[in-house]
């Protein structure tokens, strides 16, 4: 997907109503396994709290043998990402994020089948 976006003329995300909610998230992080501790220690002196993904007691792998580390956010903290994502892939063993900030068009699919467009 960042691959996607970084080579797009026109980046559209399509998302459903639920992805709107003002609640807590989370961000998933890409990390190289053999970083673990290291980046979430890194997690933790920027105050954010990251787990790795399992499931079903087993650790989540990317198609490439990598952990996903969901980073646990506050509700509001949405403007930050940016700013976020540019600390997080300076940390060592980090490979990419699951913030996307390239967006030139949010599609927003409703309950009731209609969608919204969003700038």
């Amino acid at each position: 997907e960042k691959l996607v976006e970084y080579n797009a003329k026109k980046f559209v995300i399509m998302v459903d109503e639920g992805k709107l909610e003002t609640k807590d998230y989370k961000v998933p992080v890409e990390i190289v396994p053999f970083s673990r501790e290291f980046v979430i220690g890194k997690l933790r002196e920027l105050d954010l709290k990251g787990v790795v993904r399992e499931t079903g007691g087993n650790e989540c792998l990317t198609d490439n043998g990598n952990l996903i580390v969901d980073v646990e956010m506050k509700a509001g903290s949405e403007k930050s990402l940016p700013k976020l994502e540019k600390e997080l892939v300076l940390i060592p063993g980090v490979v990419e994020t699951g913030i996307f900030t390239k967006v030139d068009m949010v599609i927003v699919g409703k309950a009731d089948g209609s969608s919204e467009q969003m700038a």
